[in-house]
């Protein structure tokens, strides 16, 4: 999942400045949501392209609106590669583009990056090295709806429930696809 967060941080950042970016990445804090933009949040997933076109919800809340004015989920699909194909990257590889984006646009963001990046639990020991990604297509994008197929609080009865996880499938959100990121920009 670090991945896709990443990714769309580089994004983010460069859309709206590294320093509010980076206040926007909640995913590390372990709040519900990956990123939170005034009353707009974003929930980021990274799926394997060659599995169906699901992905993994970790809990009830994760999917839900709350006191949010919109929530969107926003897919990114990898696919495992080799250092041989020239779009290829490690997370490794990702986290450096980042730290040399921020050093070269506001460097004293940088500890705050570094330090988000170490809660989402990346070990610097561990070899990510090996482990080579391409991003296959650019992403999708979904606004998430009362009437989306989610399990939240809101539309069940979560009082005895805990640790709710499931796999929604994208084809159940085609009819809130949106084409562009311009569309959460826009709400800035």
């Amino acid at each position: 999942g670090l991945i896709g967060e990443l990714t769309f941080l580089k994004l983010l950042m460069e859309k709206i400045g590294v320093k509010d970016g980076l206040e926007a990445w909640k995913g590390p804090d372990k709040l519900v949501k990956d990123f939170l933009l005034s009353s707009i949040g974003i929930e980021v997933k990274t799926k394997q392209g060659g599995l169906k076109g699901q992905v993994q919800i970790s809990s009830e809340f994760q999917l839900s609106i709350d006191n949010l004015t919109k929530l969107f989920l926003l897919v990114f699909t990898v696919d495992k590669s080799t250092e041989i194909n020239p779009n290829s990257f490690t997370l490794t590889d990702q986290i450096e583009e980042i730290k040399n984006y921020i050093i070269q646009n506001d460097i004293n963001s940088l500890d705050a990056f570094l330090g988000k990046v170490y809660m989402s639990k990346y070990d610097d020991k561990h070899d990510y090295k090996s482990d080579f990604w391409l991003l296959v297509d650019p992403y999708q994008l979904f606004l998430i709806k009362e009437s989306s197929p989610t399990i939240t609080p809101q539309n069940t009865n979560c009082n005895f429930l805990n640790e709710v996880k499931y796999k929604i499938s994208l084809d159940g959100l085609k009819d809130s696809s949106l084409e562009n990121l311009d569309i959460i920009y826009d709400e800035l």
